[in-house]
């Protein structure tokens, strides 16, 4: 039996960007939510006559628990939205700037291949013919020693 690999960032600074960012939206939330929890019960006491202490008291805690429970629910979920959305762009993306490191240094012969279906078909083509002279080149170099050792 295998073992499963561990998830791990393909591109691990964007990614980590559109977390960030995506917390930023969740905190944002959570602020609102406990905010708008807040200014509503500040309106209600206001209009009771005997309780308006009572509930100006209780407010801001309430404020942080509703403001806490919305972080809570929203935070690991947005999380794994973006990691959903991220990873299969990211993998391509991963696929394409390894192959061109190859390419580059020479070790790539073959073509860019992406799976049938995949958005990035059209650049993965540009690239094959962008980098089709240095991988015809590096096949040359190669062929020659690959005769000589058999």
């Amino acid at each position: 039996m295998s073992k499963r690999q561990p998830i791990r960032f393909l591109e691990p600074t964007l990614q980590r960007r559109m977390i960030a960012g995506v917390l930023t939206c969740v905190g944002v939330t959570a602020v609102v939510a406990g905010s708008c929890a807040i200014w509503s019960l500040h309106g209600l006491a206001v209009s009771l006559e005997n309780d308006t202490q009572e509930v100006l008291a209780g407010a801001i805690p309430f404020g942080l628990k509703v403001g806490g429970a919305a972080l809570a629910v929203t935070l690991p979920l947005m999380t794994l939205m973006v990691l959903a959305a991220t990873m299969p762009l990211v993998g391509v993306h991963h696929r394409i700037r390894t192959y061109l490191e190859r390419v580059a240094g020479g070790e790539e012969t073959g073509e860019l291949s992406l799976r049938d279906g995949d958005p990035l078909q059209e650049t993965a083509a540009l690239i094959n013919r962008t980098t089709a002279a240095a991988r015809a080149a590096a096949a040359e170099r190669t062929a020659p020693g690959e005769r000589a050792a058999a």
